[in-house]
């Protein structure tokens, strides 16, 4: 899995946020509303594999101690994205969420009336 092919169709989409949750599809959300990229659970394996691709070695280990990580990532031509990954240290259950975030330019979509509110919603 490529998370960079996920990124651009949160963008593409017109997107706000990724979810890549153990048992459950890859999940965007747009203006409220949930869409499942197919109907395939993700594997455990699948969700670190993901979130491994985003976190330098040091960010691993931190996240291997610490069980939770915050982070944010640009990919060229398409924006930043600040990335929440967290997991149950007695389930080993992955969740990551992606957020698209404000800090470049970003396409007329996003500020129709919808987003106004939108910078609220980003933790400082």
């Amino acid at each position: 899995m490529d998370i960079n092919r996920y990124l651009k169709a949160l963008v593409e989409k017109e997107g706000s946020d990724l979810f890549f949750s153990v048992g459950a599809p890859v999940t965007l959300k747009r203006e409220g509303d949930l869409f499942a990229f197919g109907n395939q659970p993700l594997a455990s394996g699948a969700v670190k594999e993901l979130a491994w691709q985003v976190m330098s070695e040091k960010q691993i280990e931190e996240f291997e101690r610490e069980q939770e990580m915050n982070l944010a990532v640009g990919l060229p031509n398409c924006g930043r994205f600040r990335i929440t990954c967290t997991t149950s240290a007695a389930k080993w259950v992955w969740s990551c969420a992606i957020s698209a975030t404000r800090s470049l330019p970003l396409p007329n979509w996003a500020c129709r009336s919808s987003w106004r509110n939108w910078p609220s919603r980003i933790a400082a």
